[in-house]
């Protein structure tokens, strides 16, 4: 799926929308100036299409050599950087991004990846994992008993 720029009605701000979730469309004599700044400008500190209104953040991240050349080969960020450890592991260092793109993509590598910096993705990554094995637990313990003698 593709994305396309608009703008909302009686709104200047640029705002991104997937085209495979455009439902319905409308022809209109109203007409569309596109943003002075190129697409490409505007996403150069994103993953995928997501912009924030907070500043882009910088990230240290260290995955795990079984994991490190997946997220080699399918970088987090356009411009990573990618410093090799003795161990085969990696830690990636993303100058600019935003922990709401960043996060799922962390959690895909489960416990290979580790957040180095900044602590408060550290925790929030932790408490996503948290949340994993409560919910994980919980489950694999109500199943085991619920289970016919």
């Amino acid at each position: 799926g593709g994305a396309g720029t608009a703008a909302r009605s009686g709104d200047d701000a640029l705002r991104f929308y997937k085209l495979d979730r455009v439902t319905d469309a409308k022809v209109t004599s109203r007409t569309f100036t596109p943003h002075a700044e190129s697409v490409q400008s505007l996403l150069a500190d994103s993953i995928t299409i997501y912009r924030s209104a907070t500043p882009p953040r910088r990230y240290r991240i260290r995955v795990d050599a079984e994991r490190a050349r997946w997220a080699c080969e399918k970088p987090f960020h356009p411009r990573q950087k990618v410093k090799r450890q003795a161990d085969g592991g990696v830690i990636l260092e993303i100058e600019r991004g935003w922990e709401e793109e960043l996060i799922p993509q962390l959690l895909a590598l489960g416990g290979a990846v580790e957040v180095l910096e900044p602590a408060d993705v550290r925790q929030r990554l932790a408490d996503e994992a948290q949340r994993i094995v409560d919910r994980h637990v919980g489950r694999r313990a109500a199943s085991r008993g619920s289970r016919p003698a």
